[in-house]
């Protein structure tokens, strides 16, 4: 049934668009594994799933930097500055896209919880392409 309930998941969240609507199903997702145990996947299904989160964690910060390049200077006209809700609402985008790292984060937690002989190559992307380019921004 946790196979069943994954496969319906994951094919949603492939389409899916709205960042809260991912987390949802990212946390989904996680819990579903966490409850299953060892055992529920094969070692290419981990490795994809490992994948999937990275590809979730890489386009959301893609989505921030393009957010926080969004600016007044820019701006043609009057009309296209950006007001107090314009940016409020680029940092409650921003905070979403945290949050949906944070959801990936712990996909790829449960993964390594529940099927430690099959994330060898997750952990490898993750320290050296992942964990530097999170904190690039931030010096």
């Amino acid at each position: 049934m946790a196979k069943t309930f994954n496969t319906n998941l994951y094919n949603a969240m492939k389409e899916e668009l709205d960042t809260d609507t991912l987390i949802v199903q990212v946390q989904a997702f996680k819990d579903v594994i966490d409850e299953a145990g060892e055992g529920l996947m094969s070692a290419e299904e981990v490795e994809h799933i490992g994948e999937k989160a990275i590809d979730i964690v890489t386009k959301s910060l893609d989505r921030i930097k393009q957010n926080n390049e969004i600016n007044n200077e820019e701006a043609e006209d009057e009309d296209d500055v950006l007001d107090a809700d314009d940016m409020a609402m680029i940092k409650e985008e921003n905070s979403n896209e945290f949050d949906l790292q944070i959801a990936a984060a712990e996909l790829m937690g449960a993964l390594f919880k529940t099927h430690k002989p099959f994330i060898h190559n997750l952990v490898q992307r993750i320290r050296h392409e992942i964990i530097p380019a999170c904190f690039a921004g931030t010096e």
